[in-house]
This record gives structure tokens, C-alpha cells and sequence, in this order.
């Protein structure tokens, strides 16, 4: 007996994990799948789609702020302020970090 599970419907395919380009294509391609191999390949296919996405976020490298630069302190409300609005505008000294830190 195979240990390998096989989806029973379309529905049992998540997609959560999956890369954002191939979400819609693996979305078709479980919504069409008959058969149990259909739903197995599809299945494999979500697997290798979801494990990428693992791996880079693996290898996304850790934020360090330079600690050194004003706009470093402020960080934290930085933060809240872009995640609470639409729109924020930093303004501060030449060589505060403006530039470097704040894609970070």
C-alpha cells in the first residue's frame, strides 16, 4: 500500500502557501482534476510551489538597522505609522538614514 495521500477533491488542495504566479494556474488546475493521478500531480505541484516559497523565505536575510543613524531610534512609530496609514512622509536631516533604513 502506498503511504503517499491523495487529495479527494479539489478542495483538499490548499493553496495558502503557494507562489503568488502560480497560485491561479495550480487554482484551475485543481479545480479540472478528475482523476486521482490528475489530483496527484496537482498535489505535487502545490508541494513544490509551497516548499519554494519556504526556501525563500528561509533565505530572506534579517533586518539590521544601523544603530548609529538617527532615523534608527524611531523605528518602532515609523512602523506603526506606515501600518495605520496610507501615507507617510519622513522628514529628517541629511544623513539621518532616510534613504538606507527606511526600505528596511
Amino acid at each position: 500500500m502506498s503511504s503517499e495521500v491523495t487529495p479527494k477533491s479539489a478542495s483538499d488542495l490548499s493553496l495558502g502557501d503557494v507562489q503568488t504566479r502560480d497560485r491561479h494556474r495550480l487554482a484551475q488546475h485543481a479545480a479540472k482534476a478528475r482523476s486521482d493521478q490528475d489530483r496527484q500531480k496537482t498535489a505535487a505541484e502545490i508541494a513544490a510551489s509551497s516548499n519554494t516559497t519556504a526556501a525563500r523565505l528561509a533565505a530572506r536575510p534579517a533586518i539590521e538597522l544601523q544603530p548609529d543613524l538617527p532615523i534608527s531610534f524611531r523605528a518602532g512609530e515609523i512602523c506603526e505609522a506606515v501600518l495605520a496609514n496610507q501615507v507617510v512622509v519622513v522628514c529628517g536631516e541629511t544623513g539621518s538614514g532616510k534613504t538606507t533604513q527606511l526600505p528596511k
